[in-house]
């Protein structure tokens, strides 16, 4: 507990600061650099990928697919097939090496990672960015933390355990509502910080909607553990694990609040 509080406390001041106070084009780049390191802790410490040429193409495919959509705006979905072309390539040239379970979780891992990370470079370039851009983390981290402090206070019944065996449905709750609360309470912070004001309601829909998505990502990326039979996917954030680890969660709430955002107004 003490790592990831330490951890935690030297990571969020510099995530606040690549977010608030670097140049336009460095959130890019770092994003680029997460979504690289998350691709080679799917694909090669799960033990997925084995072959050093398609991984170092995962990971590179991974690192440049964020700026490029970003800077040359270029929509993601462009790039699905050049992905699959090369990737295709890689396995065709290596005469049956590569095996075909390899292949899909590489197009699966080179496409959803840098997809999923790049919604919160593009929430930040929306309208009122500044403070949407906080929105996906409280959703994940929130209610990460809610849920931990619940069901270990009164957590009695299991959520899933043969996919996550501590989570429980006291904590899921409780993740849900605690995350309903703060982001109600970040309204207020938004309106003093940057004078803008939510609409309350649907702030309270988008919550509790982004906290359930945020555990279905938890669970996902736990079940894809479970299956590999691995305990964290790296070691990068003592106490916390890898990228994935850390950010598992926003990987889902980031483009399903980017989707919502684009159709629903919700600041006044």
């Amino acid at each position: 507990m003490l790592k990831r509080i330490v951890a935690a406390l030297v990571a969020l001041p510099l995530f606040f600061l690549v977010v608030y106070f670097t140049p336009e084009w460095v959130l890019p780049v770092v994003f680029g650099l997460l979504a690289g390191l998350a691709t080679y802790e799917m694909l090669h410490n799960t033990g997925l990928v084995t072959s050093p040429v398609l991984l170092i193409c995962a990971i590179g495919l991974s690192t440049v697919s964020i700026p490029l959509t970003f800077y040359v705006s270029l929509p993601f979905v462009a790039l699905v097939v050049p992905v699959a072309v090369i990737l295709f390539f890689i396995a065709i040239v290596s005469k049956g090496k590569i095996q075909c379970s390899a292949i899909f979780g590489t197009f699966f891992t080179v496409i959803f990672i840098p997809m999923a990370l790049g919604s919160v470079v593009r929430i930040r370039a929306m309208e009122g960015g500044a403070s949407l851009v906080l929105l996906p983390f409280i959703a994940a981290w929130i209610t990460d933390t809610f849920a931990y402090f619940t069901g270990l206070a009164f957590g009695k019944h299991k959520l899933i355990p043969e996919i996550s065996p501590k989570k429980t449905v006291e904590g899921s709750i409780g993740g849900i509502l605690g995350c309903i609360a703060v982001m109600l309470a970040y309204h207020f912070v938004a309106q003093e910080i940057w004078g803008i004001s939510y609409r309350l309601p649907l702030l309270a829909i988008i919550a509790a909607a982004g906290s359930i998505i945020s555990q279905v990502g938890d669970l996902s990326m736990s079940y894809i553990k479970r299956g590999f039979g691995i305990k964290d996917y790296g070691t990068i954030m003592p106490g916390h694990g890898g990228v994935l680890d850390r950010f598992d969660s926003v990987l889902f709430t980031a483009p399903f609040l980017e989707l919502l955002l684009q159709y629903f107004t919700v600041i006044v």
